[in-house]
Formats: C-alpha cells, structure tokens, sequence
C-alpha cells in the first residue's frame, strides 16, 4: 500500500487514480490526516509519496512524526518550491534522497515510486503522460 500526501486536490485525485492502477493508494490532504492513515493502517504501508508543503502537518513534519514511532518505510518528497539548505538536508536525512521537483511527469512518478520505494509494479505500459 502506498501512501500519498498532497494538498492539491486535483493533483492528489491524479495521483490516486493514476498510481491506483498499479498500487493500493490510501490519500490524505495533509500531514494531519497523513498520521490518521498511517496509524490505521501500520506496517501495511510499504511507501509514503507526499508533497513537502501542506497546511496543518507538512510532508515533513509527517516524515519525522513516522519516524519517531518507529515507520521506516521508503519515503519520497515532492515539492514546487525552492529548498533551503537545511531542507534539502532534512529531506535527504529522512528519505535518503533528492525530492522530486514539480511539475513532474507520470511516467517519472511511477518510475521513482518502483526505483526508490521498491514497489514491484506490473501491467503498465509505457508512453507520454501529463506533467503534474
């Protein structure tokens, strides 16, 4: 199960759908409603997708909430903004790697959730997609 944090509500229906034909996809629009999922459906959860900036909880703040209660499962950010330093370094602390810079496309989204949450993927077949 995978899941996605995004605020953007057309993304995140996107998203769902998208990645739904390859993946069980739980959605949440924040990190609030993030660590309600994330507590429901435990160690289910084999990968987390979630943008960096969100109202109430952002995707960081979510990423060292599941951390602290012991979730290590593979993590990816994604985010339209212009990192600092010190978030670049905490978003490479808490995932082990870069974020994913928006707008991307869906081929590279379902590319990086197989790469980096080693989520087996099967019947998808390649060609051009939208940029989110």
């Amino acid at each position: 199960m995978l899941l996605l944090l995004e605020d953007d509500h057309v993304l995140r229906e996107t998203l769902t759908d998208f990645l739904s034909e390859q993946y069980e996809v739980v959605a949440a629009p924040n990190g609030t409603v993030g660590v309600m999922l994330l507590e429901r459906f435990g160690n289910a959860i084999c990968g987390i997708l979630t943008d960096y900036e969100m109202p109430m909880m952002n995707g960081i703040e979510f990423l060292r909430f599941a951390r602290s209660k012991g979730f290590m499962m593979p993590a990816l950010v994604m985010t339209g903004k212009d990192l600092s330093q010190d978030e670049m370094n905490e978003v490479l602390l808490l995932t082990g790697c870069q974020p994913l810079l928006k707008p991307i496309d869906f081929d590279t989204i379902l590319a990086e959730v197989q790469q980096r949450l080693s989520l087996p993927s099967s019947g998808y077949s390649e060609g051009s997609s939208p940029a989110l």
